[in-house]
């Protein structure tokens, strides 16, 4: 059964999307991985697709929303998303482990999806005056 996060968010707060981020995260890769073979994975990794662009836009919507309730995503790594994902399919996981153009593209592709669900904070440089208009 999918997390309805909109819900469970209304419901408790989005203090526990930083305590259940992570938990909240794994099960939507879980379902995603699923479905993905190791084809597909080989096929991104030698033309350098972005995983974002094979993520189901429903997804992409919910994770842009929640994403920056998630605190500041420093658990969500190449370890972890291996982890993650070994239960639900192990060839991936192998794959990536074991060719090392892979495990570097999996790495890109993780910073890519946190640029993707979390805000990007503009620096105003020092000194500056802004004004009103």
């Amino acid at each position: 059964m999918p997390i309805d996060v909109k819900k469970i968010s209304k419901i408790l707060g989005s203090g526990l999307l930083v305590v259940c981020g992570p938990q909240i995260v794994s099960g939507m890769l879980a379902e995603w991985i699923k479905n993905v073979k190791v084809s597909n994975v080989s096929d991104w990794v030698v033309h350098d697709k972005r995983v974002w662009d094979h993520v189901p836009d429903e997804w992409k919507d919910k994770l842009r929303i929640w994403g920056p309730r998630l605190g500041d995503l420093k658990w969500l790594d190449t370890e972890w998303v291996l982890k993650e994902c070994r239960d639900a399919n192990p060839s991936v996981v192998s794959l990536i482990l074991n060719w090392p153009d892979a495990a570097a593209w999996i790495s890109k592709n993780i910073a890519d999806l946190k640029k993707e669900i979390l805000p990007v904070k503009e620096k105003v440089p020092q000194g500056a005056i802004c004004e009103k208009q």
